[in-house]
Formats: structure tokens, sequence, C-alpha cells
């Protein structure tokens, strides 16, 4: 048995709470953006090609490797917000360490080290956090509004986001009065704080107590046979995560874009703040057309637009390593690189995220999202070596790997469907 419904009123709290949540964390994605942010702030550290491609799978793959194994922890409680606030302590308590390191270390090998840890245990305690927050999302959004409210947290967060952006600029800027780390401090305090404020947000979230559903099987063994069970008989999730993981593969390889357009083109250190003000200004608009697109068209084709829009992407690239652009046009290219890249971004967020919960039973949904989440995160740590291939085999080979990796999920796509819209 499911949830019961919620009231109108329940349902409107709700919802602006997880708005308001979705806005603090996308204000928060601009001030520490892996694919920019992260990257920039190590390479004043490193000069590594390895290390340098490591934030965004760290990121992304601490996050997802932890759900499986939370998976059936949560699968047997009536209410998981209890889940989320204690990861939210420990996520607090991170945040502290970090912006104390970057404070007042001096030294530059220390500062590196310390930093790869929190990239570490950061995401690995987010992702435990993000599995309750899947869960109790899937409880109190119903499916057909599911597209418009990670639209309307992304988009409202994108307005927000825009200053954060423009502050960014501004900090990393050569003249501005802090210089590095304490640049990056300031940065870094200024996300911990509104996570905070976002944290607070979700926790006035009205949860309904629904039914458990404790794992059939009990112990390692038991475990192995319900995955066992659900990859073998369920094409259309084995479909859809091997979409996620060659999406996930190639946009891993995005960090990896401005570092190759320094080296190439010679672009300044403040093109990254550019990049990011493209990308998050074309983020907002694309957020807020998908969740209109995802109610009149459905998601599968939403996701199927964002594929190719990626697709266009990585070919740019590729092209850019091939020919030699004239020097005025460097800028403008790179700026529609970064454009399509936030479109590519927004449509496959929204789509993708409303699939996760849509092509889940809601009996099993903590195990196929822990499921997908580990298979994720393996796949964004094997994506960590994004590096070896640039340092063995340069730029272009990455690049055009990426392509492949697009086409590839295109193709899964393709034979994809959503349930709740085959419903409808």
């Amino acid at each position: 048995m499911n949830a019961a419904p919620h009231p109108d009123s329940d349902l409107r709290w709700n919802f602006r709470m997880g708005v308001l949540n979705g806005i603090a964390f996308r204000t928060v994605d601009t001030l520490i953006n892996p694919n920019l942010v992260l990257v920039v702030f190590l390479s004043q550290l490193t000069d590594n090609p390895i290390i340098l491609g490591l934030p965004a799978s760290l990121w992304v793959g601490g996050f997802m490797l932890s759900q499986l194994w939370a998976s059936g922890y949560i699968r047997r409680l009536a209410r998981v917000l209890p889940v989320y606030r204690t990861m939210s302590l420990l996520r607090g308590l991170l945040w502290l360490g970090v912006v104390l390191m970057t404070a007042f270390v001096r030294s530059p090998a220390v500062l590196l080290a310390g930093f790869l840890i929190f990239l570490v245990a950061y995401p690995l305690i987010w992702g435990i956090g993000g599995l309750a927050f899947m869960e109790v999302i899937s409880k109190v959004i119903p499916p057909r509004r599911r597209g418009p409210f990670f639209s309307w947290r992304m988009s409202l967060g994108g307005i927000v986001a825009v200053g954060a952006g423009a502050l960014v600029n501004q900090v990393l800027r050569p003249d501005f009065p802090l210089g590095f780390p304490h640049n990056f401090a300031l940065l870094f305090a200024l996300a911990a704080m509104i996570t905070v404020l976002g944290v607070l947000a979700f926790h006035a979230i009205r949860e309904p107590a629904s039914e458990p559903h404790p794992p059939e099987q009990v112990g390692l063994r038991g475990r192995w046979v319900e995955i066992r069970d659900v990859w073998r008989n369920d094409p259309n999730y084995r479909h859809y995560i091997k979409a996620r993981v060659a999406l996930l593969l190639a946009v891993g390889t995005a960090p990896l874009i401005v570092i190759f357009a320094r080296s190439r083109y010679n672009l300044p250190l403040n093109a990254a703040a550019v990049f990011l003000i493209a990308d998050t200004v074309t983020g907002l608009i694309a957020v807020a057309l998908s969740g209109w697109f995802s109610t009149r068209f459905g998601n599968r084709l939403l996701a199927l637009i964002a594929a190719v829009v990626g697709s266009c992407v990585f070919l740019m690239i590729v092209g850019a390593g091939v020919i030699d652009l004239p020097e005025m046009v460097v800028m403008p290219y790179f700026l529609v690189v970064f454009v399509l890249l936030a479109v590519h971004n927004g449509a496959g967020a929204i789509s993708l995220f409303s699939l996760n919960l849509n092509i889940a039973p809601p009996e099993r949904r903590p195990l196929y999202i822990g499921l997908g989440g580990t298979i994720i995160g393996l796949a964004s740590y094997v994506g960590a070596g994004q590096g070896v291939i640039v340092a063995f085999a340069g730029y272009q080979t990455l690049f055009a790997l990426a392509v492949g990796l697009m086409l590839f999920a295109l193709w899964h796509l393709f034979r994809l469907y959503d349930p709740t819209e085959s419903a409808t």
C-alpha cells in the first residue's frame, strides 16, 4: 500500500518547500560548479590532468554509489525524512571543515589532499540523503506534477544562480581583494550557508507515512537475488540505466572543455566565469521550457532531444580540435558550446529525474533508485579515468568517445517507455 493522498493544501505546501529547497541547491551548484569552479580551484594547486578530471566524477559518483547500500534500510521505514536530517548534519560538519581548511591552510599539498578527501566523503554522505529525498518526493508529488516540480526547482533556482554566477565572476577576477585560496574560501562559505537554508526548507515538508516494504530477501545473498531479478526481468529499466550511464560518461568530460579551450586557444582564467554565466542563464530558460514540454509531450521525448543536443556539443568540441578557429571566433564558439551543454543538462535533468521515479514500481522504488545510483556511481569513478585518456591519447580521442556515448544513449532512449505516460 502506498501513502495516502495528501489534501491539496499539503500538496501545495510540499511543492513550495521542495521548490525552495531546489532554489537553494541550484544556487550552491553555481557557486561550487564542479565542471568549472572546482576544476579552476584544483588547477591552482596542480596541473595533473588526472586530478583535474576528478571533481565531476567524484561529485556524481559518490552521490550515486552509496544509495544501494542505504536502499534496504529506507525500504523498512514508514517515513524517511529522519534519514535526510541525519545526513544533513554530517554534510554540515564537512562543509565547516572545508571552509576552515581553505581559509587557514597554507601548504598547497595539504590543501590539495584535504580537498580530495572532501570530494570523496561529501558526496557519499549526500547520496544517502539524496535517496531519502527521492523517496519523499515520490510520496508527496504525483507523477504528472514531477516534470513541472523539477522545472520550477531548477528555473527559479536559475534566476538566483544568475546572480551567483556574477558573484563567482567577481571573486575570481585578478583584482578581487581576496587572493587564492581565500577567494574560494568565500565561495565555499556562502555555499555552506545556503545549503543550510535549503535543508531547513526540505525539513518542513509534510511527509505522509507509508507501509514499509522490507527487502524480500535478507543479507548480501538475498540482496543479490533481488538485484539479479530486477536486471533480468525489467528490460525498460535496463534501457534507462544504460542510457544514464552513457550520458553520464559523456557529460563527465565537460569539466575538461574549459581546460582544453584554455590550452589550445589561450583563453583567460575568467573565461570560465563567462561560460558559467552563459550556462546559468541558458539553463534557466532550458529547464523552464522543459517543464512545460514534459507535461505536454512526455519525459521520453524530452530525454531524446537532450541526447541529440549533447551529441552536437561534443561534435563541436571535436571540430574545434581539428580546425584552427580564428581568434575573433573562439570566445563566441565556446559560448555556443556551453549554451548547448546547458540545454542538454536542463532537458536531461528534468526528463531523467522524472523517468527515474516513473519507471520504478512503488514497492521496490528505493531498490530501483539505489541500484541505478550505484551503477551510475561506479560509472562515474570509471569516468575519472578521462584524465588518463587525455594524458595518453589527447583531448580529441576523449571528446570523440563522448560523441559515441551520446549516440549509444540515444539508441537506448528510443527503446525506453514511460509507464505513467502509457497509463494516461
